[in-house]
């Protein structure tokens, strides 16, 4: 295997890239979670205590983290197969690896490990990644001011950002008139950068996402007009085509409650519930 890296702190860094990795992790994702394994072969040249702990952390970049999982000790490893992660998606998750001896101090480590796609474990992971009902992957963290936001970066699908510790990730799946205002808000966004945004022109995502909005309109809906700027403006015609783009996102069917209806169905029948009369609008 490779060269040993340690730091002045002493850990040793584990290889989880490149040639002979000492960590490989490989997922697939499903339809509401996320099911992962690890490997692991240590390099002896490190020469840890038999005795040291390996913990093993999913978690999402300034997001999310999940608890740490039981990879034995170094005298008995244990790979770990079949494990599920909810609320992280293929797109985003990272794990972190640590060995402890027994006063929990950390003598080695391995940090931002990302997935291996492995068409053995994981057939078609990736086109299921690229292509999946969630339109718009979610992620909580602590980076951002407002309680919501849209990140977009050339190449990389679109991503919600929640606020974190406002339990907002629960309130947009459970509570249709959040997830409403939120997704009306941000697809609008993503639509009008996709459509407006120079540095977006060639993006493969782009693409994709756009088809997505297509077939969720369910054949009702044309392509985006071709020349929708002028004079550094979106033009009319683009204003409607991202209007009617978005409104039928809300409309499209989906089984909601045992029953098929829309969001846009849902969040009207909500509003209802609360209607006041005439004197009482002022």
């Amino acid at each position: 295997m490779g060269q040993i890296i340690t730091n002045r702190t002493g850990r040793v860094k584990i290889f989880h890239s490149g040639v002979n990795p000492e960590i490989v992790i490989k997922a697939e994702q499903k339809k509401k979670y996320l099911l992962f394994r690890a490997e692991l072969n240590l390099d002896p040249k490190h020469k840890f205590n038999n005795d040291f702990a390996i913990t093993l952390q999913a978690y999402e970049k300034n997001g999310l983290a999940k608890e740490p999982l039981d990879m034995g000790t170094v005298g008995k490893p244990i790979d770990l197969a079949d494990i599920i992660v909810e609320d992280i998606n293929i797109d985003s998750i990272l794990f972190r690896l640590k060995i402890t001896d027994n006063k929990n101090v950390i003598k080695g480590w391995a940090d931002q490990i990302s997935i291996t796609l492995d068409d053995n474990f994981s057939e078609g992971a990736k086109a299921l990644s690229d292509q999946s009902d969630t339109i718009l992957p979610i992620q909580e963290t602590d980076q951002i001011s407002t309680p919501f936001k849209l990140q977009m970066i050339p190449n990389e699908r679109p991503k919600l950002l929640l606020k974190a510790r406002l339990n907002l990730k629960e309130k947009f799946k459970r509570e249709i008139t959040t997830k409403v205002f939120i997704y009306t808000s941000v697809i609008r966004q993503i639509l009008f950068t996709y459509l407006a945004d120079e540095e977006f022109n060639d993006d493969p995502k782009k693409k994709q996402f756009l088809q997505k909005i297509k077939d969720n309109a369910g054949g009702d809906l044309e392509d985006p007009p071709e020349d929708i700027m002028e004079n550094n403006k979106i033009t009319d015609e683009g204003h409607e085509w991202i209007e009617k783009a978005t409104s039928l996102s809300l409309s499209k069917p989906i089984s909601f409650n045992g029953k098929n209806t829309s969001l846009m169905d849902e969040f009207t029948t909500e509003c209802k519930k609360y209607g006041v009369g005439d004197e009482d609008e002022n």
